[in-house]
């Protein structure tokens, strides 16, 4: 066997492969053997059938079968001994001639395969790229203090209904058409109702006037037109409330409204730890801080949008696109020509980042160890938890969370991947002109929509 290599341009190229007969014919003829072993044909013991008769029969498809393996591993191992670096997967040349499987005896293929281009990263300290910081203003820190006052607050009894802020707890009854009440029926114990989502401007106005222990009949669905919510205050399904067309009764037991939390040494202990924060300037500071760790995250996400574009733009990466078309059209027979054109771009876009991205960890040599993934999930748990408000979680409550995450593959490679562009970002920035631009939260905000 013989195979050539012939490039057609940078990013093309063209394989010759010449089979002879004495290539295949060892492989071809065992493969003729086993398979006489197998069939079975009327007139024959098994395994008794002529070869003859089994190459006239079943030869053809074979030798095709015996070719492709030997083009395949032929082609494989040709790549690995020369180290080619190549896109994709090679594919026939459309100019092949037939082949005459029946008569000839040595064949010739072409295959074409297209080249991973040669290019260079234009990253130096000349290059200017925008890093937009926000600003952390009085109104930031105070709309912060407010979330976690709100977050902290809890509902607290009082005597009487002052406003639409107040909730009422008490029994709720299902009424029969005369409004007596429905013996089988909806019945259900301590149902909270917050007046001010009551839609019924009269039921509303009863609810308001009502003091502790009276008893309010209401429509259910004109005063809570909203299918879900009604079906959570009867606590039954969405289907049996949208069913379901009574009037209610309500025996109130108890008045609460929400009360916020005070900013004092109690709401300082329950967001940063008892005893981190010992008074208002240090709360301050430690909120201005926090604020800043939440909007680097979208900072850093800004900057990766547009370094990626900038870097792929001046770093000219070109690709076999003809033959790149070609090889996704067939590896993703399932989509139309209409969706392969569609979507092409895209693909190319996302296969030069990451030819961008393959060359800054080779060249660098990043890697990821353990105690880089243990990290990386214990900043996912602790972000998980502090959008519950809780900033205070110990290690002995991390570490059990963290094994169990990093038993999963999937999640470990998440990880790693995270790691790894994190890596890549911080490498841009520290080769590059990083121009800080402090910018308020809405205009920051307002750049992800353009």
């Amino acid at each position: 066997m013989n195979i050539t290599k012939e490039n057609t341009n940078d990013l093309n190229a063209i394989l010759k492969i010449n089979i002879t007969k004495a290539d295949y014919e060892e492989k071809y003829e065992k493969a003729i053997r086993e398979y006489k072993k197998k069939i079975k044909m009327d007139g024959f013991r098994p395994g008794m059938i002529p070869t003859g008769l089994v190459k006239k029969l079943y030869g053809t498809a074979i030798m095709l079968d015996e070719i492709n393996r030997l083009i395949s591993d032929s082609i494989h191992n040709y790549i690995n001994e020369n180290k080619l670096k190549i896109i994709g997967d090679p594919l026939p040349h459309a100019e092949n001639n037939a082949i005459d499987f029946d008569n000839d005896t040595e064949f010739n293929f072409t295959f074409d395969i297209g080249l991973y281009p040669v290019f260079d990263l234009k990253l130096n300290k000349k290059e200017k790229y925008d890093y937009f910081e926000v600003k952390i203003d009085e109104n930031l820190i105070e709309d912060e203090i407010k979330y976690y006052c709100n977050y902290f607050g809890e509902l607290k009894e009082i005597e009487e209904i002052t406003d639409e802020e107040v909730v009422v707890e008490g029994d709720l009854q299902e009424l029969d058409s005369v409004g007596n009440i429905f013996d089988s029926g909806i019945k259900t114990e301590a149902v909270k109702v917050f007046i001010k989502i009551i839609k019924d401007e009269d039921a509303k106005k009863r609810f308001l006037a009502a003091k502790k222990f009276d008893i309010i009949k209401f429509h259910a669905k004109s005063a809570f037109p909203n299918d879900t919510d009604r079906a959570g205050l009867l606590k039954i399904s969405k289907e049996k409330a949208i069913e379901n067309n009574s009037d209610f009764q309500i025996s109130i037991n108890k008045i609460e409204k929400f009360s916020h939390c005070e900013v004092n040494q109690s709401l300082y202990d329950k967001i940063f730890g008892e005893g981190t924060v010992t008074g208002d300037e240090q709360f301050k500071e430690k909120i201005i801080e926090s604020l800043k760790v939440k909007f680097e995250n979208e900072s850093n996400y800004k900057f990766k949008l547009d370094a990626k574009e900038k870097i792929k733009l001046d770093s000219e990466v070109e690709l076999p696109s003809e033959f790149l078309k070609r090889w996704v059209s067939l590896v993703n027979k399932e989509f139309t020509p209409e969706q392969i054109e569609k979507e092409f771009p895209t693909f190319i876009e996302d296969l030069k980042w990451q030819m961008i991205k393959e060359k800054i960890i080779a060249e660098n040599k990043f890697n990821v160890i353990e105690e880089e993934l243990k990290k990386e999930a214990a900043n996912v748990v602790k972000y998980q938890y502090a959008q519950y408000g809780i900033t205070n979680i110990s290690e002995e409550h991390l570490e059990p969370m963290i094994a169990h995450m990093l038993k999963e593959d999937k999640t470990v490679n998440k990880f790693r991947d995270k790691i790894l562009e994190d890596k890549i970002f911080d490498f841009i920035k520290e080769n590059v002109k990083l121009e800080t631009k402090e910018v308020t939260l809405e205009e920051l905000q307002n750049m992800f929509k353009q």
